[in-house]
Order: structure tokens, then C-alpha cells, then sequence
């Protein structure tokens, strides 16, 4: 997913976006198979061309069906974050490495 800086946003394509303060949202994960209920973590962000790792982990978020919300407005510096996440039911953990990539412009 590609992440404008909101300095960079359309005041005409994106005004609802900005009116609303909307953050960026992702389609949920799918292909993930196991016994609910399953808690989605963010296990490790890691960070190229320029990115703050730390920053981005913890501005991003994620809900119950994997989805992943990040704020309009962030602190984030352009860059590429790669993100690996946690998934854990009863008696069951497991790290799913890599899963999503976010390019903050």
C-alpha cells in the first residue's frame, strides 16, 4: 500500500479522506486457516530507504480480521516498511513473516 504524506494529498480526490481524518486501511488477510477466536499482532516492522521502523510500529494498528489501519496524519518519514505479524489462538502461535509492504511517499 502506498501512504501519501498528508501535505501530498489531492484537497479535491482525498477531501472526504481529509474531512473525516480517515486513516489508511487494508483489505483483511486472507488464507489464514485455524480455530477463532485468532489475535492478529504486529510482530516486527523493519525498514528501508529511508524509513523509521519504530515510528511506523507504533502509529500502525491492527483489528481482528487482520486488517490494518494507519493515521491520515503521521509521523512516519517516507520510506519502505515491511511488516511481519503474529497470529495466536488457543494453544497456538505462529509468525507470519513479511506479510504486508507499506511505501510511505
Amino acid at each position: 500500500m502506498e501512504i501519501p504524506q498528508i501535505e501530498d494529498l489531492d484537497e479535491v480526490v482525498d477531501a472526504l479522506r481529509i474531512k473525516n481524518n480517515a486513516p489508511w486501511v487494508t483489505q483483511p488477510i486472507q488464507g489464514i486457516e485455524g480455530t477463532d477466536p485468532m489475535i492478529y499482532s504486529i510482530e516486527e516492522v523493519t525498514a528501508t530507504e529511508g524509513g523509521d521502523a519504530m515510528v511506523f510500529k507504533q502509529e500502525l494498528r491492527i483489528i481482528g480480521n487482520g486488517s490494518f489501519y494507519y493515521p491520515l496524519e503521521h509521523k512516519a518519514p517516507a520510506g519502505k516498511y515491511v511488516v511481519s505479524i503474529r497470529i495466536t489462538n488457543e494453544g497456538y502461535s505462529h509468525v507470519v513473516k513479511d506479510i504486508y509492504t507499506f511505501v510511505v511517499k
